[in-house]
Formats: structure tokens, C-alpha cells, sequence
């Protein structure tokens, strides 16, 4: 009988463990597959800015050899911003980003557009958008004191020091690019990809702070940094709240609306 019972204990003993190998290699097998979503989702992030890069220089190329331009004023003209060809190319830009992750993005991740967040808006959005307004306005007030106080209130955004637009064809264009087409791309780029990624792996908040310091240096602006990062992170807190992009093309896109009145109207 005691070796009956025994040899029960032994087996009950085995199968537990064999019960634990079971879980434990299930558990690896899931962390890997999330290893591996995660670096594929950061691998479209670059590509689509690579993709986004190359449509602009080949226009920029076809741009300065259809006006026979020497290669120097090219160069010129990119780096004053001088003209509305730089706002077709920027368009251009963020238009191949902004194609490329919504060709890409749900065979990636395996998740549809809509359940990313790419839906229309609803009643909770507009009070995320409402608050995310008054915390983008009261930052670019304070940012606007500070940079008085230190003599840089003329201080323009990187790229922007020179902009001179000739029409009112061409403002418009400059208005619906700055506002329109740059947020949108922008928004599937550092918050659908970037950010949702980063939070996959890590606490929002972490994966917010994250994000929006990468977005603020990809603007290249040393000086607008902090108004620029605190507009990424409040972007990421309303896609964070309510699971739809749309409240931080909003909010993005009422900022630059605002920048690109002032940078026309103001100066």
C-alpha cells in the first residue's frame, strides 16, 4: 500500500512538473512573438521614414533638374525655405510616411486600423481634445514670455526662418501642409507606432515621456525643444485616454494652425 502511495506522489509529481515546463515554454514562446511584434513595429517606424526621405530628395532632384537650377541653389532653397516648391516637397514627405504606415501597419501588427485607433470621434474625444487645447495653449504662452524675457522672441522654428510665400494659392498650400498633412503623418509616426509600441513594453507614462522627447529632436530646434516635446507628450496622454488618433491630429494640427497664422500674418 505505502508503495502504491508512493508511486501516486511520484506520478502527481511529474505531471506537475511537466504541467510547469508546459506553462514556462508557452511564456517564452509569447515573450519571443512580443520581442519580435516590437522590433518588426520599430522596423516600419524606419522604413516609413526612410521611404518618406527618398520621395523627398527625388522630387527635390526632379524639382531643381526641371528648373535647370545649379546644385548649389538647391541646396540654397532647402536651407532658407525660401519657397512654396519646399512646402511641395514637405507635403510630399509626409504624404509617403503617412501612406506607407497605413499600407503597412495592420499586416505588422496584426491589428485593424479602426482597433488602432483610426476612427471617427465621439463625445469623450472632444473633451480630451478640449483640455489637450488648453494645456498646448498655456504652454506656447509661457514658452512665448520666456523666449521675450531672454530676447528670442523672434525666434522661428528650424527651417522656417525665411519662409516667403508670394500668394495667397501658396499660403493656403503652406496652411493645409503645416496643418493638415504634417499631423496626420506625424501622428501615425510617433504615436501609433512609437508611442503604442514603447507602451507595449514599458508604463504609458515612460512611453509617453519617451516619445516626445524623440519628437521634439526630430524637429532639429534646440531652442523650441521643450514646447515642441510637451506637445508630443500631451498628443500621447490623448491617445493614451481615448484609443483614437484622431484626438492628437486634432490637437497637432490646431498647434500648427496657430504657428502657421502667426509665422504669415504676424511677421
Amino acid at each position: 500500500m505505502a508503495t502504491s502511495d508512493v508511486r501516486a506522489t511520484g506520478g502527481r509529481g511529474r505531471g506537475f512538473d511537466s504541467a510547469r515546463a508546459l506553462v514556462l515554454s508557452a511564456v517564452t514562446v509569447a515573450e519571443g512573438s512580443s520581442s519580435g511584434r516590437f522590433w518588426r513595429e520599430m522596423r516600419l517606424l524606419v522604413v516609413a521614414a526612410l521611404a518618406g526621405f527618398a520621395a523627398m530628395i527625388l522630387v527635390a532632384i526632379g524639382y531643381g533638374v526641371a528648373n535647370a537650377r545649379h546644385e548649389a541653389q538647391v541646396q540654397a532653397d532647402f536651407k532658407n525655405a525660401a519657397s512654396v516648391e519646399l512646402v511641395v516637397v514637405s507635403s510630399v514627405f509626409y504624404s509617403v510616411i503617412a501612406a506607407f504606415i497605413l499600407w503597412r501597419i495592420s499586416p505588422t501588427t496584426g491589428v485593424s486600423l479602426n482597433d488602432l485607433g483610426l476612427r471617427g470621434l465621439r463625445g469623450r474625444d472632444w473633451g480630451t481634445i478640449g483640455l489637450g487645447l488648453v494645456a498646448i495653449l498655456a504652454a506656447n504662452l509661457l514658452y512665448q514670455r520666456v523666449m521675450a524675457a531672454t530676447g528670442n522672441a523672434q525666434h522661428l522654428q528650424a527651417g522656417f526662418e525665411h519662409v516667403r510665400i508670394q500668394s495667397t494659392a501658396a499660403g493656403v498650400f503652406f496652411v493645409v501642409s503645416s496643418a493638415v498633412i504634417a499631423p496626420f503623418a506625424e501622428e501615425l509616426l510617433f504615436r501609433m507606432i512609437l508611442f503604442r509600441t514603447l507602451a507595449q513594453k514599458m508604463p504609458w507614462l515612460l512611453a509617453a515621456i519617451i516619445s516626445a522627447i524623440v519628437f521634439g529632436l526630430g524637429h532639429g530646434d534646440i531652442v523650441a525643444f521643450p514646447v515642441l516635446a510637451w506637445l508630443g507628450f500631451v498628443n500621447a496622454v490623448a491617445y493614451q485616454r481615448t484609443g483614437n488618433i484622431l484626438t492628437s491630429m486634432v490637437l497637432h494640427g490646431a498647434n500648427n494652425l496657430w504657428a502657421s497664422a502667426a509665422l504669415l500674418f504676424l511677421r
